[in-house]
């Protein structure tokens, strides 16, 4: 009875050291997949970040090269935008 138990036991033994094994291999290729998933937004992102400030830097350019060519109608624009500011907080208090 003695080395049934012995036997049983170490059966058991060679049984979760396999479980733990495939355990670990299909953990590790879970996460490989979530990884190479998750690095390619990361990619997407990068790239989109990058068309999105081209962008901002060009409307930024417009805008410069705008008031250069037109300072007197961006002056008036900046006090039309102050005049509506100053009226919309009066009308708050």
């Amino acid at each position: 009875m003695k080395k049934s138990v012995e036997q049983e036991l170490t059966s058991l033994r060679r049984d979760l050291k396999a479980l733990s094994e495939r355990l670990a291999e299909s953990v590790g290729e879970t996460y490989d997949a979530a990884r190479d998933q998750v690095g390619g937004y990361a990619d997407e992102l990068v790239e989109e970040a990058g068309s999105k400030w081209e962008s901002a830097k060009a409307y930024g350019r417009r805008g410069r090269e705008y008031v250069e060519d037109h300072p007197w109608q961006a002056i008036g624009m900046g006090v039309l935008v102050g005049f509506l500011l100053a009226s919309l907080a009066r009308r708050r208090d």
